[in-house]
């Protein structure tokens, strides 16, 4: 029996592939290592766990593949909000989109040497996980909470592009 085809974007896009793209996020956020930190050490004190330097985004290979993970996630919850992957993908999404996380995330990317973190690609799939989050939130309300929780970062990378773009 074919599985049942939902119009996504002016295409077809089957349950089960959606499904199967959230599986894979959700494995792929989970997992701690191998992880690839990008970052400039200075000291020591510099050296730390993905999870303590970023609470929200630490799983995947590497931060900004975190976040790609997350709107995975997200996007595929607009689509198929019934999908077999849903409510894990909501506890996970819930236990991540904090405002600690979220700060947490913020005091990493305000310390020395980082102005230049993921620039410009992590940026835009952050960007591109806060617009997803406000389209979910308008019928939503659940997301609502996760949506202001990421607010900040998405205004700080915001931020950085506008001051990154006219010397680019």
């Amino acid at each position: 029996m074919r599985e049942p085809l939902r119009q996504v974007g002016g295409r077809a896009l089957v349950v089960g592939v959606a499904e199967a793209l959230a599986g894979a996020a959700l494995g792929s956020i989970t997992r701690a290592y191998p992880y690839k930190l990008d970052q400039l050490l200075t000291a020591s004190s510099d050296l730390a766990a993905p999870q303590r330097l970023h609470p929200a985004f630490w799983g995947s290979y590497d931060w900004h593949s975190s976040v790609h993970m997350h709107w995975t996630l997200v996007r595929v919850l607009r689509r198929f909000p019934d999908h077999s992957q849903a409510q894990e993908s909501r506890a996970q999404l819930a236990t991540r989109l904090t405002t600690d996380a979220i700060a947490g995330e913020l005091a990493t990317l305000h310390g020395p040497n980082r102005q230049a973190f993921e620039r410009p690609y992590g940026w835009a799939w952050l960007l591109k996980l806060a617009a997803e989050l406000e389209a979910l939130a308008a019928f939503d309300a659940e997301v609502t909470r996760w949506r202001n929780a990421l607010r900040p970062l998405a205004q700080h990378f915001a931020d950085q592009f506008l001051a990154f773009l006219p010397r680019a």
